[in-house]
């Protein structure tokens, strides 16, 4: 937020700056013949591929649902960005239990509906390159700033793990960010850049419960039935 203020001082700094230039420019010498006053012109329709696409009531019901959960959340002290502290202790122990559920266990069923079990634990051999898929009604503004949030994680990724991790052409990890208006077509276009995925996780997907907030769902191939696969050629 203070990024995006100190942003918008800057514009309207450079606003004013060009708002005194002008003030101080030698002033214009008076005609001695007055044109004939013109009609104005009219305003140009703005091109379809301009207009805004407007919001379902389904998917600005979902909107305020995730917000009343944001609020909720923050209200309980819950998603914290300050690394925790003395109230929020971690054992060797809590780390090594938690590791095994997320690395050998799935998180949920196959309709992301339900408490999933035991899963091979599943490699990235490969370079990860990720893509990002927007809906149609993602607006600009929220682009820039999702697209920068999800390099940024990138590089953290590849920092952390030391494994190359980063945003590719030819992909072999897909990020959708969509609404409810377009989720469909936004997770068909992801469909069509990765191998294996299949019918009943992509409807899994295109059905998830208001409550999931986002899914990953990972596909093995190759050679090594345990290995990501790599890249695109």
């Amino acid at each position: 937020m203070q990024g995006r203020l100190r942003r918008n001082l800057r514009a309207a700094g450079a606003l004013a700056l060009s708002t005194l230039l002008l003030a101080c420019a030698e002033p214009a010498p008076v005609l001695q013949k007055v044109a004939k006053p013109q009609a104005r012109p009219a305003a140009a329709t703005p091109s379809p591929a301009a207009v805004a696409k407007p919001t379902s009531q389904k998917s600005a019901m979902l909107r305020s649902y995730l917000h009343q959960v944001e609020k909720a959340q923050l209200g309980q002290d819950l998603l914290r960005q300050d690394g925790g502290g003395e109230d929020t202790p971690f054992t060797s122990e809590m780390l090594a239990r938690n590791f095994e559920q997320i690395a050998l266990y799935n998180e949920y069923d196959g309709n992301f509906s339900g408490q999933g079990g035991a899963s091979p634990l599943r490699r990235w051999d490969a370079p990860v390159r990720m893509q990002i898929i927007f809906g149609d009604s993602v607006p600009p503004s929220q682009r820039r700033s999702d697209t920068a949030k999800i390099n940024a994680f990138a590089r953290r990724l590849a920092r952390v793990t030391g494994h190359s991790i980063s945003i590719g052409d030819r992909p072999n990890f897909m990020v959708v960010v969509a609404s409810e208006d377009d989720r469909v077509d936004a997770l068909a276009q992801a469909a069509e850049k990765v191998a294996g995925v299949s019918k009943s996780s992509l409807r899994a997907m295109r059905n998830m419960r208001r409550d999931t907030y986002c899914a990953v769902a990972a596909y093995a191939a190759g050679t090594t039935p345990m290995s990501i696969p790599p890249p695109l050629p």
